[in-house]
């Protein structure tokens, strides 16, 4: 039964991307009562941002132009930190030295007060890398900033805080960041943590 559910759930986590009502194949009774039940898939992403001589590598998406880390989908039986190194040497051509986690974030799109999609985003941070990063990818182009830049870079406000964190704080963040389908932030939810001072809040 469990191979069962697994199985169904993978069915899910595709078909929900597109159009999942529209499944025919065996397993559907099972798939619908999985729904029912509220279980579903969350896709995972890994980013990372490194700072080096008071500059961070970021790269300028081409549909709207804004400024992201470097980062993708966590591919399956893939650590976090694995992810992470390995999107950040494919978007840029170089390797973070070191890279350590500095937040997670459940990212939530609604139409009105219907969630429409969900997904869980880990944020690495480096403080040097090995190689010389390329100037454009088909990702985007990729454009050393000052950190001050993060300020007023034009990106999504949940990425500016962030990112933000990752360069100026200590210890690790915890957040939910709420858009709109065009990507407008509805709502702001932070936690921090930092190892041995007791004040995680």
């Amino acid at each position: 039964m469990s191979e069962v559910l697994l199985y169904s759930n993978r069915r899910i986590c595709v078909f929900r991307l597109f159009f999942w009502i529209q499944v025919v194949e065996n397993g559907i009774i099972n798939m619908i009562r999985i729904v029912r039940n509220g279980v579903s898939c969350v896709q995972r992403i890994a980013n990372l941002l490194v700072k080096k001589d008071d500059q961070v590598l970021l790269l300028k998406k081409p549909r709207r132009g804004w400024y992201v880390a470097p980062g993708g989908k966590i591919e399956s039986g893939e650590s976090i930190f694995e992810a992470a190194s390995r999107e950040f040497r494919e978007e840029t051509g170089a390797t973070a030295i070191k890279p350590h986690l500095k937040g997670i974030y459940t990212m939530v799109i609604k139409r009105g007060e219907e969630v429409v999609n969900e997904w869980m985003l880990f944020t690495f941070i480096a403080e040097d890398l090995q190689g010389i990063p390329y100037k454009e990818t088909r990702e985007g182009v990729l454009e050393w900033h000052p950190i001050e830049n993060l300020k007023h870079l034009p990106m999504a406000e949940g990425d500016r805080t962030n990112l933000l964190f990752a360069v100026e704080s200590v210890g690790t963040q915890y957040g939910t960041f709420t858009y709109t389908e065009d990507f407008q932030l509805l709502e702001e939810k932070i936690q921090m943590s930092c190892e041995g001072d007791g004040k995680n809040a």
